[in-house]
């Protein structure tokens, strides 16, 4: 809940000052500001109320994620098995929360995604550590995706936040406003993130933040003293214990070597990197999981057509790689190009509108031709 800030005329008239002051009002209210103006005005701020703790739940990581862990053993070695005779699969738990988050930030949970393991167990461990993190990876790899999926699945609420180049402090931390005769702190998008339990605040595109944004993350991003400070009000915002802070980013924040993100990126300062205890680089999912994706979002689609469109967009992202192609296609043009293909029948008319004509003409091209290649019998 916002914390405000009150501000009182007091009179200096002869007769003012013979009244009898007003008793003080019996809401728990701080005097933290007095000014010397000649119209005296003394700012107060009411005490906040923390939201309400939540009820922490365990989750198998096999059976929540489908991740493998191995197979129960017994004493020798040798694999147990259940009554159907099958290998009994390890289970681990981590925590989560009962319900989702109440002020409604939990996401949706997409039944098609494919996790990643080794990158989500990597997660997992960084949530039940409190590291901060920072995931490294090309447009459409599902760096976001990845994490507000894991946030589903554990009911933890999702306060995303986009580095674009508007966004300021004040949005940040929040700002004084007039409201009638008096001022009114209101407080910005990463104090109430901070506030909310079980909160994964994302700072997305955070290789795109203005260096002052980035001085205010500057304490935050601190594993053990990873207060937020509102100089403005003279306060101290400690992150919640059960919350979590994850950047993403198209580079490791040291620059674009590949040239296809230079415009918007920048160089961020090394002291800053060197605070996210875990970073990952998160590559395109493997095509069988991008298959198992594909026809599981889209049942209509044959097994064949599906491994046609899968092996398309694999074969653009390995020319890029080649240096073929400026640029590569995301899981995020793949299940547009699916969707229109069920709605078109044509994969080069489909593809026409989903991404070939906002390539450059050699790329369209070369695309086209993978495109029929791939789905010639």
């Amino acid at each position: 809940m916002s914390q405000q800030t009150e501000v009182a005329d007091v009179q200096t008239s002869p007769i003012a000052a013979r009244r009898k002051p007003k008793p003080a009002p019996k809401a728990e209210e701080e005097s933290v500001e007095e000014s010397t103006a000649p119209e005296q005005k003394v700012s107060k701020r009411k005490a906040a109320v923390a939201p309400p703790p939540r009820t922490r739940a365990k989750f198998g990581i096999h059976a929540t994620f489908g991740i493998q862990l191995g197979f129960e053993e017994d004493a020798q070695g040798n694999p147990l098995l259940d009554a159907n005779g099958k290998k009994i699969p390890k289970e681990r738990e981590v925590d989560g929360f009962l319900e989702p988050c109440p002020a409604g930030f939990t996401p949706v949970i997409d039944k098609s995604y494919e996790f990643p393991e080794e990158e989500t167990k990597v997660i997992l461990l960084g949530l039940a550590k409190g590291d901060r993190m920072l995931i490294v990876g090309e447009t459409g790899t599902g760096k976001t995706s990845l994490i507000t999926q894991i946030a589903a699945r554990l009911n933890y609420g999702v306060a995303r936040i986009n580095f674009d180049g508007a966004i300021t402090r004040q949005d940040l931390i929040g700002e004084w406003v007039i409201k009638g005769k008096s001022m009114e702190f209101q407080y910005g998008v990463l104090v109430h993130a901070f506030k909310q339990p079980g909160t994964i605040i994302i700072l997305d595109e955070w290789d795109s933040i203005s260096g002052e944004c980035a001085f205010v993350l500057q304490r935050p991003l601190e594993k053990d003293e990873g207060n937020l400070l509102l100089m403005e009000t003279n306060e101290l915002i400690p992150l919640h214990p059960d919350n979590a802070i994850i950047a993403t980013a198209n580079t490791c924040g040291q620059g674009d070597d590949t040239g296809l993100y230079s415009h918007g990126t920048k160089v961020q300062n090394y002291a800053q990197l060197n605070r996210f205890g875990l970073t990952l680089r998160l590559k395109y999912l493997d095509p069988e999981k991008e298959m198992a994706m594909i026809g599981s979002r889209f049942p209509s689609l044959s097994k064949q057509e599906c491994k046609a469109l899968v092996k398309a967009i694999t074969t653009v992202r390995e020319a890029y790689l080649n240096g073929e192609i400026s640029a590569p296609l995301s899981p995020r043009d793949l299940i547009n190009w699916a969707e229109k293909y069920i709605m078109m029948g044509d994969p080069i008319r489909a593809a026409k509108y989903c991404f070939l004509n906002r390539m450059p003409d050699e790329d369209h091209m070369t695309t086209e031709q993978i495109i029929q290649r791939s789905f010639s019998k």
